[in-house]
């Protein structure tokens, strides 16, 4: 405690008195007594050690209980976010009830107010500890490496995953979490900390989200099929979930083949039963040349579409081509995209060139960008090895860029002739034929509501694909104020809102990429997006209604 003396307190009811529902007011009343006391006087996490696991179980189950409603329905609020905030409290609080009233059934006295009574419950509460984990059928090994803390960091809580909004958005945290705990070994051990009804959530999440989004399908799966190789993790949810007792199935392989070849025989086949990971380690050996190579690693693949999803044009093209970019972007930054090129398979490389050659011919938004990438990948050895001169040609573009020094023009073979004022913008030369360059609208006019917003529009994507091109945008941004840049990402936050308001499909694509892009670069995200939730709805595919 604060004064390391004793603190005379009323006495906790016992843990019998707790979970029965007789003298609901008096017990409720000396655990409101005792808990409010160790608040006052900072000791809340001494007090949750000396009881035991038990006993903290049993507080929260009634707790729990008193906040679902009834006249003591605010003060249980109150007293619960006190404990949740505790450290120590914090092996419980993940826990469902199921789980808190099973450990609770092993008894533990309630404290008292003297120094030996103290010592004695340490030692009772250690035991009682000891005696959960056996009676939850988990050894605590496990738990020696991982804390609750530990394991809960970056996990979507259970409200996340039972909310139907932002899908995505909790998808790839909930992937990026259980990436870094398989990187680090740590993904079973993490399993053990968290509650079955918490678990129960991330199953049923990721068997709804397959079957709702078939673009990440795939990946869902592969998650699932890391899950079911772990014992921790569906042992208690497997007469829940049928779909668990299968084995393991590897996600939709971006290895697979257009055509059969002789190298897929029987051992491919099989392989495409393992594991997840198994998989990529045996159709990269397979695709490597007769030279041995090390084998390529998992997350090296992560993130690539399949090829029957790179071969379907007509299907995701907007998401397919946003995966490539944030895959190739993320393999050039760790500096292995000229390895992962020598292991991925001809078919494959030749798949992925043809989607961003068709994009770079569309008149869609990424056009340049999908250029830029083909013209990347294209001039790499490793990925060219084995195609022909055809493959590494882009078909004809509606936008030739030159290959001399950028000087704020753009040549334009075909202009689009949808009518669209924004695509217009963006398309034609004249908006960019000034080598003195457009200027940056003013802190001041973006946040004019009575300006013209269209006109504002125009000049800051102008000056953006202008700066992006002449490789200035990093240090734009440090020129810049922060509350320029902020007053940069509101502007274009409300204009995809009210332009989606409006109907206007090609005007939110157009407004989404120029702040993606600003969004991608960290020297102009940083502490300028405050409000990430309102960036994250801005730069959502939620569909818009034709007009």
């Amino acid at each position: 405690m604060g004064t390391g003396m004793p603190r005379e307190s009323r006495a906790c009811p016992p843990i019998s008195e707790i979970l029965q529902p007789t003298d609901r007011p008096e017990t409720f009343g000396a655990l409101r007594s005792w808990l409010r006391g160790a608040i006052a006087e900072r000791s809340l996490s001494e007090e949750a050690q000396l009881v035991g696991s038990a006993y903290r179980c049993a507080v929260l189950l009634r707790l729990q209980e008193e906040a679902r409603g009834g006249v003591r329905q605010n003060q249980a609020k109150e007293l619960l976010r006190e404990v949740l905030n505790s450290e120590a409290w914090a092996g419980e609080v993940v826990l469902s009830e199921e789980d808190l009233r099973s450990r609770a059934s092993v008894e533990a006295p309630p404290p008292a107010s003297s120094v030996l009574s103290r010592v004695a419950m340490s030692a009772h509460g250690a035991a009682a500890d000891s005696a959960c984990c056996l009676a939850a059928g988990r050894q605590s090994a496990p738990r020696s490496t991982v804390t609750v803390s530990e394991a809960l960091a970056g996990m979507p809580s259970i409200e996340e995953l039972h909310s139907p909004r932002e899908e995505q958005l909790v998808f790839e945290t909930l992937r990026n979490w259980v990436r870094t705990k398989r990187q680090t070994r740590q993904l079973e051990e993490a399993g053990a900390c968290i509650g079955s009804q918490h678990r129960h959530a991330i199953v049923r999440f990721l068997l709804n989200f397959s079957e709702k989004k078939r673009l990440f399908k795939g990946r869902a799966q592969e998650l699932l099929a890391q899950f079911r190789c772990l014992e921790g993790w569906c042992s208690d949810l497997e007469h829940q979930f049928p779909e668990l007792l299968l084995p393991p199935r590897a996600p939709p392989s971006i290895m697979r083949p257009t055509s059969s070849t002789p190298a897929e025989g029987p051992s491919v086949e099989a392989a495409r039963n393992k594991e997840g990971s198994d998989i990529f380690r045996q159709q990269t050996a397979l695709a490597a040349p007769a030279a041995s190579r090390p084998a390529l690693s998992e997350a090296a693949l992560d993130g690539l579409p399949s090829s029957d999803l790179l071969e379907d044009s007509s299907a995701h093209g907007q998401e397919v081509f946003r995966a490539v970019k944030a895959w190739v972007r993320a393999r050039g930054n760790e500096g292995n995209l000229v390895e992962v090129g020598a292991h991925l398979p001809l078919a494959y490389r030749r798949n992925l060139l043809g989607h961003l050659s068709r994009r770079a011919a569309s008149r869609c938004i990424f056009r340049m960008q999908a250029a830029e990438l083909f013209h990347k990948i294209a001039a790499i050895d490793e990925w060219k090895h084995g195609l022909n001169d055809a493959d590494l040609q882009l078909v004809e573009l509606p936008i030739s860029v030159d290959d001399g020094p950028y000087d704020g023009a753009l040549t334009v073979n075909k202009p689009p002739s949808d009518g669209s004022g924004e695509r217009l913008a963006l398309a034609t030369s004249q908006t960019f034929r000034s080598k003195e360059g457009t200027p940056l609208p003013t802190q001041l006019a973006l946040q004019d509501l009575q300006a013209d917003q269209q006109e504002l529009f125009k000049t800051l994507c102008s000056w953006v694909w202008m700066r992006k091109r002449s490789a200035q945008l990093e240090n734009d941004a440090k020129l810049l104020s922060l509350s320029h840049r902020r007053s940069i990402f509101c502007f274009l936050c409300d204009y995809v809102s009210r332009e989606r308001l409006q109907k206007r499909k090609s005007s939110v694509e157009i407004s989404q990429e120029v702040l993606g892009l600003l969004a991608e670069l960290e020297t102009w995200r940083q502490n300028a997006a405050a409000n990430e939730a309102r960036l994250a709805a801005a730069l959502s595919s939620a569909p818009v209604p034709a007009g």
